[in-house]
């Protein structure tokens, strides 16, 4: 009987090593592609995860249907990647095809990367190039969305004879990953990811049982994420109802994949892994390269909370066999691979709390002393998960949240702190009266982060020519001085303070009107005369780069600043302000003005 069974877990033991390596050794650092209108290229990471054999990578792009495209091109086409080693390739766009596009909504490609391996030595051998795929969203300046909108929650579900039909009426592509009365059972019918086109409608044979009024609906966002939504549903339609508290989206974005699974095995091993093949996970709670956390203080005082990452959701399916040993099933994680984050945290004097729950349990916390203890090894590890039976299926959820504050008083100008990678261990038990796992599993990775500190006031704002803009006189007698009128000027956002590392921090500028009376949509001012009536003008203010007027109020992007050793950081951002008569409105004399605030601010 025991040789039985040590056959089997050494039959399962080469299937999760074959499920674990056998992925391409090329792989990309995503697993989507958004290209807004504006950038001209887009750079993408290929890494070479073969630690022996050099690779060629080949990389394309195809439109929806799989042909060829001229209007993006992958450059370099084909190149070499060392062993163990990462390179570029850039998505570069062809203005003149790309104007060709739609401009009122997101047209899909496919960036497309093969690697190739070396010749053989031997004769009479299988060699297979594996090709990874991406979908490719190429994003016209018309629909150009920010980080926190959420255009998504728009979709619409519709019954119709018990099946649904997605309705999407954004101008974006809707990947719908999860659809099930909860959040741990598909409804029946649904067995993969869809994708909804568009301002279009794709019909599901899933099943709505007629009863159910409500409706879980998950779809992956523009960092790959899976944001779960609850709708609400009446007997004809299921609509957003609210985001049930699941995800806080802060500054902090994040990759996670569809559906985290693991499965334990009978010598108490278990594999974490993603249902995509990369070989590894990606948990929602670092950055992407390209993001990060900016907090604006001055003197920062001990225990001061920085920031609190909320609610981090990450789900799982459990697969249980036979205990060998006396100790229970259940869901463990160790900080034994953290040491990474913990010293470079440390080392800037801040300090982070951990908490992570499963289900509806309660929360488990490990405080900032036992984190720095935890990466001493097993022991210090924690029990969060409920006790698993033998030979049983389960399929569970969970959420992180993670804060970090100041544990040493100190005062700063600018500071910029890179934390490298470091993992979270889940494991099946607590590994401390029985020996620690021996099989393969894959940690929770969290990507490199930075956390930069901007002092207030370390920049000014500049309005040239002059912070009063004069436009002019408009006589009712002279047809000829009742145009519309522009007045250019200039926004200058300018470096104060010098900085230790030279960095780029993206910037937003916003129009505060100040209790002034707003039209057309908040894109204009009504204006009054030295009697406080309205006087039939109005005033807008334009954004020259694009021509369209700026909606007062309001943050918008205003690009990126560079930040040097000394204060030669600036952006300048041109405008005009334009006064025009309102249309069919009465015009009445006197002298007009109207004050209005511009707030630069850290985006």
């Amino acid at each position: 009987m025991k040789n039985s069974r040590r056959s089997r877990v050494i039959l399962l033991a080469l299937a999760a090593a074959w499920s674990q390596y056998s992925p391409a050794a090329v792989n990309v650092d995503r697993t989507r592609i958004i290209m807004d209108a504006p950038q001209k290229t887009v750079a993408i990471t290929l890494n070479n995860d073969d630690k022996t054999t050099p690779f060629l990578a080949q990389s394309w792009v195809t439109d929806a249907d799989g042909v060829r495209t001229d209007a993006l091109m992958a450059l370099p086409p084909l190149q070499r990647i060392d062993a163990g080693q990462k390179s570029q390739v850039r998505i570069t766009q062809v203005r003149g095809l790309t104007d060709k596009l739609p401009q009122d909504r997101e047209t899909l490609f496919w960036f497309n990367v093969r690697g190739v391996p070396p010749k053989p030595e031997d004769d009479n051998v299988l060699q297979l190039a594996m090709q990874s795929q991406l979908k490719l969203f190429y994003r016209p300046k018309a629909i150009i969305r920010s980080s926190s909108d959420q255009p998504e929650r728009k979709l619409t579900a519709e019954r119709n004879a018990g099946h649904l039909t997605l309705r999407n009426p954004t101008p974006y592509y809707i990947t719908v990953a999860w659809l099930g009365a909860d959040r741990s059972h598909r409804l029946s019918g649904f067995r993969e990811g869809v994708m909804v086109p568009p301002l279009g409608n794709l019909p599901l044979k899933a099943v709505l049982p007629a009863e159910t009024r409500t409706l879980w609906v998950g779809y992956i966002d523009d960092y790959g994420g899976l944001q779960m939504n609850r709708y609400a549903c009446d007997a004809l339609n299921c609509a957003f109802k609210d985001a049930g508290r699941h995800h806080d989206r802060t500054i902090i974005q994040y990759e996670i994949t569809d559906t985290v699974r693991c499965i334990f095995f009978s010598l108490l091993s278990v594999i974490l892994r993603r249902q995509l093949s990369n070989g590894h996970i990606v948990m929602p709670l670092g950055v992407l390269t390209s993001r990060i956390l900016i907090l604006k203080q001055g003197n920062m005082a001990q225990v001061m909370k920085l920031q609190t990452i909320k609610d981090i959701p990450f789900s799982y399916t459990c697969i249980t066999a036979i205990n060998t040993y006396s100790e229970p099933y259940n869901a463990t994680i160790s900080l034994k691979n953290v040491q990474p984050m913990v010293e470079a945290l440390k080392k800037s004097g801040l300090g982070m709390e951990l908490f992570i729950q499963e289900g509806s349990r309660d929360p488990v916390k490990f405080s900032w002393r036992e984190i720095q203890a935890g990466f001493a090894g097993w022991s210090s590890s924690k029990i969060f998960g409920q006790e698993l039976e033998q030979n049983k299926t389960y399929n569970l959820t969970g959420k992180l949240t993670v804060r970090i504050y100041v544990e040493q008083s100190f005062k700063y100008g600018f500071l910029n702190i890179n934390v490298p990678a470091s993992t979270f261990d889940i494991l099946p038990y607590k590994p401390s009266t029985v020996p620690s796992p021996t099989k393969p599993y894959t940690p929770l990775s969290v990507s490199a982060f930075n956390i930069r500190m901007i002092p207030d006031n370390s920049g000014k704002v500049i309005i040239s020519p002059s912070a009063t803009i004069k436009m002019g006189h408009f006589y009712t007698e002279y047809k000829e001085t009742m145009v519309p009128r522009e007045v250019p000027f200039t926004v200058t956002a300018q470096q104060n303070v010098g900085t230790q590392i030279p960095f780029d921090a993206p910037l937003a500028i916003e129009f505060r009107t100040n209790g002034l009376t707003l039209a057309d949509a908040d894109s204009a001012v009504l204006l009054k005369n030295d009697k406080q009536e309205y006087n039939g003008f109005r005033l807008s203010v334009i954004d020259v780069d694009n021509n369209t007027p700026v909606k007062f109020n309001m943050k918008t992007d205003m690009g990126s600043i560079h930040l040097d050793n000394g204060t030669g950081g600036k952006i300048i951002k041109q405008y005009k302000a334009k006064v025009e008569a309102i249309p069919g409105a009465v015009i009445k004399t006197g002298a007009f003005s109207a004050a209005m605030t511009v707030i630069v601010t850290y985006n």
